[in-house]
C-alpha cells in the first residue's frame, strides 16, 4: 500500500479503494512540497498510487477523449472576506455545490479578500456579488444559476422545486 505523506496511518479499513465509485474521487487529493524554486511539483495521490487519478489529468484525459468532458474551464470561485469571518459560509456553499454539482465542476476555489465581499464567479462571470445584492445567495439559485450555465438538462431534485 502507498504511504501517502502528511498521514500517520495508512490502515486498509480507513483508506478507500480505487474504483469506479465517488469515494475515489473524494481520496484523491493533491501534495505540493514547498521551497522547489517555483517549479511545479504536484503529485497526484489517491488510495494505492495507481488508479487513473494517480497521472496528472488522467480521468479527465481519458473522459474528453471519449467526447464526455467539454474543455471549458468550468472553474467556480467564491470570494469572501477574510476579516468579516465569511469563510465558514464560503466553505459550506463550496461544499453544497460540490456535493450538487461536482461531476460539472472542474474547480472550486476559495478566495480570500477584504472590504466585505463575498461573490461567486464562474468562468470570469460574476452569479452572486453581497454589494449589488444587499444580502448573502442561497445555495439553491447558485446551484441553479451554475446548472443553468453547465447542464440546464441536470434535475437539482429538492432545489428545483417551489414551495409555497
Amino acid at each position: 500500500m502507498a504511504r501517502v505523506p502528511g498521514r500517520t496511518s495508512s490502515s486498509p479499513s480507513t483508506t478507500p479503494q480505487c474504483g469506479p465509485c465517488s469515494v475515489s474521487r473524494l481520496a484523491s487529493f493533491i501534495v505540493t512540497p514547498l521551497g522547489l524554486a517555483g517549479r511545479d511539483t504536484r503529485q497526484r495521490w489517491c488510495c494505492h498510487n495507481v488508479c487513473p487519478q494517480s497521472s496528472p489529468g488522467g480521468r479527465d484525459r481519458d473522459r474528453r477523449r471519449n467526447g464526455q468532458v467539454s474543455t471549458s474551464s468550468k472553474r467556480l470561485e467564491i470570494n469572501y472576506c477574510r476579516r468579516c469571518r465569511f469563510v465558514l459560509r464560503a466553505t459550506w456553499l463550496a461544499q453544497e455545490l460540490l456535493f450538487s454539482l461536482g461531476d460539472q465542476l472542474t474547480e472550486v476555489a476559495l478566495k480570500p479578500g477584504q472590504d466585505g465581499i463575498f461573490s461567486v464567479v464562474l468562468d470570469g462571470e460574476t452569479l452572486f456579488d453581497r454589494r449589488s445584492e444587499g444580502r448573502f445567495p442561497e445555495p439553491k439559485e447558485i446551484k441553479q444559476a451554475v446548472r443553468d450555465r453547465l447542464a440546464p438538462e441536470m434535475d437539482l431534485g429538492h432545489s428545483d422545486r417551489t414551495h409555497p
